[in-house]
């Protein structure tokens, strides 16, 4: 997978992954660019990027959000948006993912451990048929 940052003239939505295929002895091409349902100018989509292959997930962060792509057919769709119930800043900033969970960075968050102590924030996906996710600490099941 390669980045590149920039905006779609054409939507003017910002955009960054381009999900590229490697197979051996070939040189990658490119598959799809992703771009954002609520794209703007500035949001720095794609500052970071994760990829799941067993559950063909790829997460990108962008500032204060993070979208979650699901492969449907042989395509990647934008499947949800997450964004820190308190607002924490720098969320985004770094995201991992291993099959149905996902963990978000917020380097400059505040909390009672002072300013920008930082915050991860882990977020599991409810059922293997289900898109949406849930953060640990919001008392769902």
């Amino acid at each position: 997978m390669s980045c590149q940052s920039g905006a779609d003239s054409s939507t003017k939505r910002t955009y960054c992954c381009t999900v590229s295929r490697y197979t051996s002895g070939s040189n990658p091409r490119e598959l799809q660019k992703l771009i954002v349902d609520d794209g703007a100018e500035d949001d720095n989509f794609g500052t970071s990027v994760a990829i799941d292959r067993a559950t063909e997930t790829i997460v990108v962060g962008a500032t204060d959000a993070v979208y979650v792509f699901t492969c449907q057919g042989s395509q990647f769709v934008q499947t949800q948006k997450l964004t820190a119930s308190d607002g924490a800043n720098g969320f985004g900033e770094s995201v991992t993912i291993d099959g149905d969970t996902i963990v978000v960075g917020a380097p400059g968050d505040t909390n009672e451990n002072g300013d920008n102590a930082g915050a991860a924030y882990v977020y599991i996906r409810t059922s293997a048929s289900s898109t949406s996710l849930a953060a640990s600490d919001s008392g769902t099941d």
